[in-house]
């Protein structure tokens, strides 16, 4: 399947990124957008862990965290984190 193997090439090069730049949270970020559409949600809660711990002030980042919660369906948890990146702003 096409599509299989493109996330898959996808992901061996997000991965490829990280490694050679560990605390670039943008492609932290970007895995987690693919591992929701992939509908991985505790990889992505990983990578929006980590992609927070680097930046804790990064709108991006803290987005990326809620999109992760609510794939993972930790609602409570999704909204509060999205009410403490606005307070923190």
């Amino acid at each position: 399947n096409r599509d299989s193997n493109d996330m898959a090439f996808a992901e061996t090069e997000l991965r490829r990124a990280v490694a050679l730049e560990p605390t670039n949270a943008r492609f932290r970020e970007w895995l987690v957008q693919m591992y929701v559409a992939m509908e991985r949600p505790k990889e992505a809660l990983i990578e929006a862990q980590r992609a927070r711990d680097l930046d804790p002030l990064s709108p991006t980042a803290n987005a990326e965290l809620a999109r992760a919660l609510g794939s993972a369906q930790r609602w409570d948890e999704a909204a509060s984190g999205q009410g403490r990146r606005m307070d923190a702003l």
